[in-house]
C-alpha cells in the first residue's frame, strides 16, 4: 500500500488528522523545499484530512485504521482525539518496525519545521546504532546521549529488527498511568526492557525547549507549545508557510 514511498528500503513518514492538517502541511512545505523529490508518507487518521491533502495536491494516504473526524480544531491535551491519535501512532510504529520491506524508518511529528537536509545524516547514524530519538529533556544539553532519561517520540529513527515491544500497546495499566500518551509509555518500555537507544545531537535536532538554539539546526520541533500557540510561534519565527492561516 505504501510501496511508492519506500526507497531502497527506507521510509520517512508522519501522521496527521483534520485538526493537525495545517501543521502537517507546513511541515510538508519545509520538507519538500530541502528534500526535493524525497517521498514523505503522510498518513491521515481521518477522511477529512485525506480529502484536504488530495485537494491541495499533496500526496497522502489513509491509515489502515481510521479514526472518527473530531473536527478542525487541534486536539487538546488529554482529549479523546489526542489519546486516540497517540494510540494509532504507536500501532503504526509497531507495524512498520516489523515490516520486512522497511529496512530503515524515520518518523516526524507534524509540528516540526525542517531547515536543511537531514535524512542522509539520520540514516547514516542508523548504520552505527539501530534506534535514535530526539532528546526531550528540559535542559540545554542532553545529559546522556546513550541513555537519555527522556526521549522524544516526535522524531524517531530505527532499523528493521529492533525491539518493537516499546511501541506495542500490550500494557494497558502502563498506558493509562501515562495518561494515554505515547511518549511516557515508550520511555517506560525502554527502561522496562533495557532497550539501548541513542539521542540525536541537540545542536542539529533541538526540541521546543531549545528554540533559541535553532540557528544552524537541521530542524526544530515545536513541542512544549499547545494548540494554536504552535502556529503563533512559528509565525513569529518566520517558520510558517501556509497562507490559508
Amino acid at each position: 500500500m505504501y510501496e511508492r514511498y519506500i526507497r531502497d528500503g527506507r521510509l520517512c513518514w508522519t501522521l496527521t488528522s483534520n485538526g493537525y492538517k495545517y501543521l502537517t502541511w507546513n511541515f510538508y512545505k519545509t520538507w519538500a523545499r530541502v528534500h526535493p523529490g524525497q517521498p514523505l508518507l503522510i498518513l491521515c487518521a481521518d477522511a477529512a484530512a485525506h480529502m484536504f491533502f488530495r485537494r491541495e495536491g499533496v500526496p497522502a494516504e489513509m491509515a489502515k485504521r481510521r479514526l472518527p473526524d473530531y473536527g478542525p480544531a487541534i486536539a487538546q491535551f488529554g482529549s479523546t482525539n489526542f489519546k486516540s491519535l497517540n494510540a494509532l501512532k504507536l500501532q503504526i510504529l509497531a507495524e512498520f518496525a516489523e515490516a520486512v520491506e522497511i529496512q530503515s524508518c524515520i518518523y516526524f511529528d507534524g509540528d516540526i519545521v525542517v531547515y536543511r537536509p537531514c535524512i542522509t545524516d539520520i540514516f547514516q547514524r542508523l548504520e552505527d546504532h539501530p534506534i535514535w530519538f530526539q532528546c526531550d529533556e528540559q535542559t540545554q544539553a542532553c545529559t546522556d546521549m546513550s541513555g537519555c532519561p527522556h526521549v522524544c517520540t516526535g522524531l524517531i529513527a530505527f532499523k528493521h529488527g529492533i525491539d518493537a515491544r516499546m511501541f506495542q500497546l500490550t500494557d494497558q495499566l502502563l498506558w493509562v498511568k501515562g495518561s494515554e500518551q505515547d511518549q511516557p509509555y515508550v520511555n517506560a518500555r525502554i527502561r522496562e526492557f533495557g532497550i539501548a537507544v541513542k539521542t540525536l545531537p541537540v545542536a542539529d535536532y533541538p526540541n521546543g525547549i531549545r528554540m533559541t538554539q535553532r540557528a544552524g539546526a537541521a530542524l526544530l520541533h515545536y513541542n512544549y507549545l499547545v494548540g494554536n500557540q504552535k502556529i503563533g510561534m512559528m509565525k513569529r519565527n518566520g517558520d510558517w508557510f501556509v497562507q490559508q492561516l
